[in-house]
């Protein structure tokens, strides 16, 4: 058997597997050095900890039906598929997708939620009751993606917030909510006493006006971008991923001003795939068709 907790102060809990039916009892030691430890018996759980004591049960499906936390009590429901319809505080609503498009927080307050075609959210709206009916929808955020479906942008009543991936990891983060950089890995890192950090905007520019001297080149960190795509085709990177690793919305705009196939490796390319499918004719050059 094996199981996870995740911060018990935030009352987060996983089980990853079924207790057998003929288990009554068993303890699990998880972080001895911070006095965690799971109690197992039937379909219930135990979880002991410095934050205190919390308990849980669960249906013959797996599903979270009751959590007991210092006396009190609070219960889960589920309607089809096992998704949950209330939690004791809120009620919840699905489209046909199973995405969540309603969230009853009070009598009087609930969420709506707005998804594109691929099921990623798009928009949370607010709605009040008030004198007797629901007044309008009031937008409270939009999320926006990038070509991998990552989230890029965030526009949180006015909070802007944008990223950067590396594949799927999140490199660089930068909002204006006052939080800066963050989970931020340095293509040129800052060394020092107090450890790898990142060059502020005016110690980058003197960075690379020290380079440019020392090179006799005058350059832009921007033209990195087209000189870094064309060396990726050069070497048979297709088009598509290369215009997806600059964040392109289509190949369109990595060939009109960024990078684009050569003449030399087209025709081999041509080349190759006819010879292969017609071995028995004449070799074919391209070059001169």
């Amino acid at each position: 058997m094996e199981y996870d907790i995740d911060n018990l102060s935030r009352e987060h809990l996983m089980k990853r597997s079924n207790i057998p039916d003929n288990l009554k009892e068993c303890n699990l030691a998880i972080e001895p050095e911070a006095n965690i430890s799971l109690k197992a018996w039937g379909g219930n759980w135990q979880a002991t900890s410095t934050f205190g004591t919390i308990m849980y049960g669960y249906s013959s499906v797996g599903n979270r039906i009751w959590k007991n936390e210092g006396g009190s009590n609070l219960t889960y429901n589920y309607g089809t598929y096992s998704k949950l319809t209330s939690n004791g505080s809120y009620s919840y609503a699905y489209d046909a997708d199973g995405n969540v498009v309603w969230k009853n927080v009070t009598n009087s307050v609930r969420y709506n939620y707005l998804y594109n075609s691929f099921g990623q959210m798009t928009e949370v709206k607010k709605q009040l009751y008030s004198g007797g009916s629901w007044g309008t929808l009031a937008t409270i955020a939009k999320y926006y993606y990038d070509a991998n479906g990552a989230r890029a942008k965030t526009d949180e009543s006015g909070t802007i917030s944008r990223y950067l991936y590396s594949g799927h990891d999140p490199i660089y983060y930068n909002g204006t909510d006052g939080k800066g950089h963050k989970d931020t890995i340095a293509l040129i890192p800052t060394i020092s006493r107090k450890g790898v950090g990142v060059y502020c905007q005016q110690a980058f520019g003197r960075l690379k006006n020290e380079v440019s001297e020392e090179a006799g080149i005058r350059f832009k960190w921007k033209d990195y971008r087209p000189t870094g795509g064309q060396l990726a085709l050069d070497v048979g990177v297709s088009i598509d991923q290369v215009s997806r690793s600059m964040r392109h919305a289509s190949t369109q705009t990595t060939e009109r001003y960024y990078c684009r196939t050569r003449a030399e490796p087209a025709f081999a390319n041509v080349n190759e795939a006819y010879n292969r499918a017609f071995p028995d004719k004449p070799a074919m050059n391209a070059k001169n068709v």
